[in-house]
């Protein structure tokens, strides 16, 4: 116990106080976000006060990509670093089940 007291309470190494120099980085990642949709960029019809503060307190990015249009790929292309039709990732067929709305429905039949 006293041990990890004192070792709490010493200087930070140099290699803490250079890491702490890094920039913090905040990725939004959102599904069907336009750019006109958060009031730092113009939006009108709804006020987005958070988001506008990060923006004015950090970067606004003007000019982005995604891998594909729907957000599975593009998720798997953020996360992995790779593009997700070479690895073999497939978007579900329309007709699967959601299970989302499977567990809903069965929360609501188990509260009757």
């Amino acid at each position: 116990m006293v041990l990890g007291t004192f070792f709490s309470c010493s200087q930070p190494k140099q290699a803490d106080t250079e890491t702490s120099k890094k920039p913090n980085i905040l990725i939004i990642y959102v599904d069907d976000l336009g750019y006109g949709d958060v009031s730092c960029y113009g939006a009108t019809a709804v006020q987005t006060p958070n988001v506008d503060s990060l923006a004015n307190h950090g970067m606004k990015f003007t000019d982005a990509h995604c891998s594909a249009s729907t957000c599975t790929p593009s998720r798997f292309a953020l996360l992995t670093g790779s593009y997700a039709f070479r690895n073999n990732a497939a978007i579900l067929p329309s007709d699967a089940p959601n299970y989302a709305l499977l567990y809903c429905e069965l929360m609501h039949i188990l509260a009757i």
